[in-house]
């Protein structure tokens, strides 16, 4: 049997066929039931018929019938709902991959999603005796555990029970009709129990104009929607406008223009939005309007996730329950939320720490929350650590209701989230589902929203209007503006209001897809496909909501992204501009930034984002001015600072004379002064401990270090070919215990600590790194030996100084052989052609980029009395690279130093070369004594890593380089 479809032109012709058909039935002694998409459609009918027939008509959804049948003709288990089926699914797929390991299926919320469609629509199907795919076949398994799951807890999916009832037996004495509807609406199962009732589908055709008064330009819009006639365009007259904000930046201060024009014109007209996400457009809006004295509603949904409640609790859970290494974050959100009992000082005071901190673990971060939430919550976090989740609702209901300074409406939503948090929880607890599943599917619930502003407040003293003008009821007199969905905006019927102003217009929010993917390929193979055209679909709500306005449609969508690119329209934005067209495949005849007609152009309104004070405040208009302040260059700094620049370093409390700086801190100033200034003046760090090239870096060398100290104790002063065995042991011994040291240090952001797989997979290919590095260091420099340990100056030994400067530092290995010859090695995980004293072999002495191991080599030669015959860069990365300088007189490149380029890095008379670079970088360091920072990078290398965000000199750089390649 199959489903009989009956076509009508329009909703209202629709209603009355449906109505007809059921007086009809009545009048045969059948009992009639209408089908509507919605309780209220179901609800708008009834009111609609009440006075033709009060009775004898059952006007109901599809999903309130079956429970209805299946209540008089069931087993007695009840129906699954949204809830219980996403839990179910979740149990059901853990369960099936727990005890299969090499399945292809995961645990994951998309999965889990998956399953519970194919359970909606088809869990009757899911057998099987079909031909499926490995994937599939599980997927029909898992099914079967979730058949078992529902059974097991009295429950029935909607999908079994139609194809249960479907029995002639069963609805022989009704008579359906479905009204409402799209032609492919229903899911399989659902049609083939539709059909075996003898169902007749009233289809909207919208072959005519709907039903209602409307201006004439919107009544031939209607009839040329999505089918245009060249030869006859709609004429533009003003009642179809357009917004056009450059971006988002631009729309909600554009939007509330157009509201405020509406109202101006008539200030009792009924204007309804239509948004793609309601409740963030009536967040935006909302404030804006009630500054112009304009109330608004909001009717939608907005995720659990979405509300501060929502987003605490999420919060809270992942710190007490989740697997994330990263719990840290999870509590920081949480303690800064509404609902810690923690002050925002201490909040973000906490943060700091845990993110210094690496290896905090979940104790302590329970600890602090704990012992810093106040009153009124300080047992919150110890009852869900107790499992006694009823008591932490009870505890957060109290701090809600004692919150009389929160709007009401504000305080409704919260009190709504909560309440759904808690019902989640006690299905979940009936299912015995875990805590993870329970929070993943919490996070994906929504609630209903209706609220409203109330510009009276505003004008009493609220905050913007927002959120202290809140309320439940909208002001007397004009009615507020409603913000709904475009769903919503279509089901309002038509000639509903005098404007509808349709927002989002993009491609990106209004993307049409085809049903397609593994859900409907599974679905077919299973011989329960659905018919669903995305395109149609879209088209036909978009239909039902420009039915709705009877004297003005406002159609907007940003024309640029938040990047900045071009934002493509919505395919139905495209279809109305088309029906005003006199030559579909002429391009020429948009508008190719706007796409509008030259006709329509003088009824569009663009906004730039360039004023952004007056688009993003409430107002809307200018900033006053306070004070001007001209922009100054990068790395400009006044006379009466400059002094400042450069601050005497204090040991031990002493002050220091003069000014002291390390050879790291000379290099970066050479590179670009104004990168010094802001990472070592003004130390621009982030909060977070790391797990990159410093942490890994500062990780070698104390591994690098402990290992020879060792190495000289136990085996020999130089490590050797004939020592290799030995080398290669002790370092992996030495790289264990300072990974296990690291993991104790609390708050030391050098620690290097992994938090998982990933990351102590870098942590185990750094180790076979350093332990690959011994083979190069067995060649290097026979004949000299390593200090112990590493080398410091300019401090406890005395001053240092260099180049007008007090210079201290620390030497990660200095090597000496009989002869009082001394070679400097900086460890570094690579090397390249920058760590090379010369660029090019014949190039005439420069300052080199790198002169870290030259000050170094300095300093050993006035500190030490050792003759220096090297200063080397050495990678014990994977690159096996070796750069620097060395004496041609003292070193042979092939035999001491691994085949260093010596064209590039050797010279001779390496004392005369320190003495010169020392000179010119006296030379360079007089301008920092003037306290000159200019943003002057040495190329566009030495803007790497820079923490300066916005330099006018490196963007000119890069366009440079662009326009170079």
């Amino acid at each position: 049997m199959t489903l009989i479809r009956t076509d009508t032109p329009n909703a209202a012709a629709a209603d009355e066929a449906a109505f007809e058909y059921a007086l009809c039935a009545f009048s045969e002694g059948a009992r009639p039931v209408v089908i509507v998409p919605s309780y209220d459609e179901a609800v708008r009918l009834k009111k609609a018929w009440a006075e033709r027939m009060s009775f004898g008509i059952d006007v109901v959804t599809l999903s309130s019938w079956a429970a209805d049948l299946w209540e008089l003709f069931g087993d007695g288990r009840t129906f699954v709902d949204s809830v219980q089926r996403e839990l179910i699914a979740a149990a059901a797929l853990r369960s099936y991959c727990e005890q299969n390991p090499e399945c292809l299926l995961q645990p994951t919320p998309g999965t889990r999603a998956f399953i519970a469609r194919v359970a909606r629509e088809a869990l009757p199907k899911a057998t099987g005796e079909h031909e499926l795919g490995r994937g599939e076949r599980e997927a029909v398994e898992v099914l079967e555990r979730y058949r078992e799951i529902a059974a097991s807890a009295g429950l029935v999916e909607q999908s079994e029970a139609l194809a249960l009832l479907a029995d002639a037996s069963v609805l022989a004495r009704y008579r359906p009709a479905a009204v409402g509807f799209e032609a492919d609406a229903f899911t399989a199962v659902e049609r083939d129990f539709l059909s075996q009732a003898g169902t007749v589908a009233f289809v909207n055709e919208r072959s005519e104009e709907p039903f209602g008064r409307r201006a004439p330009e919107l009544a031939s819009l209607l009839a040329a929607l999505f089918e245009p006639d060249e030869e006859h365009p709609v004429t533009a007259t003003g009642a179809v406008r357009f917004v056009l904000p450059s971006g988002r930046y631009a729309e909600p201060r554009l939007l509330c223009d157009a509201v405020e024009a509406v109202r101006s014109a008539d200030p009792d007209a009924s204007i309804t939005v239509a948004a793609r996400d309601a409740f963030a457009c009536f967040e935006e809006l909302a404030p804006r309007l009630a500054e112009r004295g304009i109330a608004a509603e909001v009717r939608g949904s907005v995720l659990f996730a979405a509300t501060e409640f929502g987003s605490s609790w999420l919060a809270l859970l992942e710190t007490l329950f989740g697997e994330t290494p990263l719990l840290s974050r999870a509590a920081a959100d949480f303690a800064i939320g509404a609902y810690s009992g923690v002050g925002v000082r201490g909040a973000y005071w906490m943060d700091a720490r845990w993110r210094a901190n690496r290896s905090v673990d979940r104790d302590s971060i329970l600890t602090d929350l704990a012992g810093s939430a106040d009153h009124g919550l300080n047992g919150l976090v110890g009852s869900l650590e107790s499992g006694r989740v009823e008591e932490a609702f009870d505890i957060l209901q109290a701090h809600m209701l004692k919150q009389a300074g929160w709007p009401e409406g504000y305080r409704d939503r919260q009190m709504s989230a909560l309440a759904l948090a808690r019902t989640v929880f006690e299905t979940a607890l009936a299912l015995g589902a875990c805590t993870e599943d329970y929070r993943s599917v919490l996070g994906e619930q929504s609630l209903f929203v209706r609220t409203a502003t109330d510009p009276a407040a505003n004008r009493a003293g609220g905050a913007n209007g927002f959120p202290k003008g809140e309320r439940d009821d909208a002001d007397a007199g004009a009615p507020p503006v409603l913000i709904v969905d475009l769903e919503g905006a279509a089901a309002l019927g038509a000639a509903s209001c005098d404007c509808l102003l349709v927002t989002d217009l993009t491609a990106a929010a209004y993307p049409v897809r085809d049903d397609g993917g593994a859900v409907s390929s599974l679905l077919e193979k299973l011989d329960a496909a659905g018919e669903r055209d995305g395109l149609s679909c879209a088209r036909a709500t978009f239909a039902d909501a420009l039915s709705v306005p009877t004297g003005l449609l406002v159609l907007s969508r940003p024309l640029n992204n938040p990047a900045g690119d071009e934002e493509r329209p919505a395919v139905v934005f495209e279809d109305v501009i088309d029906c005003y067209r006199s030559e579909l495949q002429n391009p020429g005849e948009t508008d190719k930034r706007t796409g509008l007609t030259a006709e329509l152009l003088p009824y569009a309104s663009t906004l730039g984002e360039q004023g952004s004070y007056e688009n993003l405040s409430f107002e809307g208009r200018p900033q006053k001015m306070v004070a001007e302040i001209p922009v100054m260059p990068t790395g400009f700094v006044t006379p009466a600072a400059r002094d400042k620049i450069l601050l005497p370093q204090q040991w031990g409390g002493v002050v220091s004379e003069g000014y002291s700086l390390s050879p790291s801190a000379i290099e970066s100033y050479l590179e670009c002064p104004y990168k010094w200034f802001a990472h070592r003046r003004l130390r621009l760090e982030e909060l977070d401990a790391g797990f990159g090239g410093r942490e890994f870096g500062l990780f070698a060398h104390r591994v690098l270090e402990h290992f020879y100290a060792r190495f000289r104790c136990e085996v020999a002063p130089k490590v050797t070919s004939d020592t290799l065995p030995q080398a290669r042991r002790i370092l992996e011994r030495v790289f264990d215990e300072q990974l296990a040291y690291d993991a104790t240090l609390v708050g030391d952001s050098t620690a290097l600590v992994a938090l998982d797989d990933l990351e102590r997979r870098e942590v185990d290919d750094l180790k076979r790194k350093l332990i690959g590095y011994l083979d190069r260091e067995a060649r290097l420099l026979p004949g000299f030996a390593p200090l112990d340990g590493e080398v410091s100056f300019g401090r406890k030994q005395g001053a240092f100084e260099y180049a007008g400067f007090k210079v201290n530092g620390t030497i990660d290995r200095v090597d000496v052989d009989g002869y009082g010859r001394a070679v400097v090695v900086d460890y570094k995980g690579a090397v390249g052609k920058s760590y090379a004293l010369k660029e090019k072999a014949d190039a005439p002495f420069a300052l080199p980029r790198k002169v870290q191991t030259l000050i170094y080599a300095q300093a050993v030669r006035k500190t030490m009395g050792l003759e220096p015959a090297g200063a080397l860069y050495l990678s014990y990365g994977k690159d096996g690279g070796i750069a620097g300088s060395f004496d041609h007189a003292l070193l042979d490149p092939g035999k001491d130093l691994l085949g260093i380029d010596a064209a590039t890095c050797g010279t001779l008379g390496f004392a005369e070369l320190l003495d010169r670079v020392e000179e010119a970088v006296a030379a360079r360091l007089e301008s920092l004594l003037a306290g000159d920072i200019p943003a002057c990078p040495r190329d566009e290398d030495a803007c790497t890593y820079c923490p300066v965000t916005v330099c006018s000199v490196r963007d000119a750089l890069q366009r440079r380089s662009e326009g170079d390649e």
